[in-house]
């Protein structure tokens, strides 16, 4: 059993910047030049940084800053770097944890909050775009309903749609455990740039603690 949950951030990579600036367009109602040129100036830049925030959640352009995991009910632990630091040394530090873990281990089960619409393909893209081998079998095509995993928000929700709350701060809240807090998955850009790294990695342990009694008590486990 192993309960995971992932921070991220946006691109760091020059290219990802300049492809947003080079693709966003003006608003398609306005034709007249000179109030195209009047959004250029004016609102392009903070167009072009909202888009480019959101990068984070797309593992194309995003990288992956913190990985909290936990092996059954043991505690918390997370791996994380800094902005400064190369997402592949955080890769590499992965692959050493789980790789004696879960090595070519498809029976594993992973437990997480929308890890298979999220966490497992973004992480294992990761791997792919800085070209290293995971050394540990990720499920990142695992349906929800698959063996190998265990997604809380589509066990909580269902499948299709519902008008079911599904978020892990409000089921976290509606079981009886505490909410997120202060800082969210949309902050931890803005905290890693201020240099809070412990506040990131203690939030990360928090969201898999989270997950892991969302599955203890949707499992009548324990």
């Amino acid at each position: 059993m192993i309960t995971i949950d992932l921070e991220t951030v946006p691109g760091q990579a020059s290219w990802v910047l300049d492809d947003i600036e080079a693709n966003i367009k003006h608003p398609g109602n306005i034709k007249k030049q000179e109030t195209i040129d009047k959004w250029i100036e004016e609102s392009k830049p903070e167009a072009v940084s909202e888009a480019w925030r959101k990068t984070g959640l797309n593992a194309t352009k995003g990288e992956l800053l913190c990985f909290g995991y936990a092996f059954d009910d043991n505690e918390p632990l997370a791996l994380i770097r800094t902005l400064e630091q190369p997402e592949s040394d955080l890769l590499k530090a992965i692959n050493e944890v789980m790789a004696e873990n879960v090595r070519n281990n498809e029976l594993a089960l992973w437990i997480g909050h929308n890890i298979t619409g999220f966490d497992l393909r973004f992480l294992f893209l990761r791997f792919v775009v800085n070209g290293i081998h995971p050394m540990f079998h990720i499920p990142y095509f695992a349906k929800p309903w698959e063996d190998t995993v265990f997604d809380t928000m589509v066990e909580w929700k269902g499948a299709g749609q519902s008008p079911v709350s599904g978020s892990l701060d409000a089921v976290s809240k509606a079981l009886g455990y505490r909410g997120k807090g202060d800082i969210d998955g949309s902050k931890i850009y803005d905290y890693a740039i201020q240099g809070k790294y412990d506040e990131i990695t203690l939030y990360c342990q928090d969201d898999v603690v989270k997950a892991r009694n969302i599955y203890n008590r949707l499992t009548f486990r324990g």
